[in-house]
């Protein structure tokens, strides 16, 4: 499971800005780290079943999973919708 860290000084302001006690956030930041830092490869195959259960076609799916990589907080080269199709289906 990847670990979020943050800075002391903002762990602290996080602590006394929420109604959260030290547990909690040590718990969502695991819950964060598992999610936004995964590998691009993982991100891709997991998003894509999610999709697929969702009813939406490949293109589409291809199309929107393009559109996230762009926004998520991991390192990684842009892709095209080949190379996404490509880590799907090998």
């Amino acid at each position: 499971m990847a670990k979020m860290e943050l800075e002391e000084s903002f762990r602290q302001y996080l602590l006394s800005s929420y109604p959260i006690d030290e547990s909690l956030l040590s718990h969502l930041l695991d819950d964060l780290g598992e999610y936004f830092l995964k590998a691009p490869q993982e991100f891709i195959v997991q998003r894509h079943r999610q999709l697929q259960k969702r009813g939406l076609r490949n293109e589409e799916i291809y199309r929107k999973i393009q559109r996230e990589l762009q926004s998520r907080p991991f390192a990684g080269p842009q892709m095209s919708l080949r190379q996404i199709r490509r880590v799907i289906y090998g």
